[in-house]
């Protein structure tokens, strides 16, 4: 993009990551030199969806998700920001006096998820 005036850039975004975000970050890349004409094309979906979109060449790059440390075979990894992620939990919960909580520790208990 940086070499041209124009063009399509097709970017996936996974399902936990705000979408605000990224359409905050194309916003100001149009800001920067409003006479570049790029298309952004926004797809969401989860990490391995993605990957599977990348290596079939319908997304050009993917913000996505992996596990820390985790290798990505036939993939750069790059960090853009870390996120911290909360549990909402009843008061009074046993789990609620620790710092932090691993997801081992709350594999038992039920829970509301979002997306498929």
């Amino acid at each position: 993009m940086a070499l041209s005036e124009s063009g399509k850039l097709s970017i996936g975004v996974a399902e936990i990551v705000a979408h605000k975000f990224i359409t905050d970050v194309i916003k100001d890349y149009r800001q920067v030199d409003p006479e570049y004409r790029v298309d952004f094309n926004l797809k969401r979906a989860v990490t391995g969806k993605l990957l599977d979109m990348l290596q079939s060449g319908e997304l050009d790059l993917a913000i996505v998700t992996p596990r820390p440390g985790e290798k990505i075979a036939g993939f750069d990894l790059v960090t853009m920001m870390h996120r911290k992620l909360e549990l909402l939990l009843p008061a009074g919960h046993e789990l609620a006096k620790q710092k932090s909580v691993s997801l081992k520790q709350i594999e038992q208990y039920p829970y509301l998820a979002f997306g498929k």
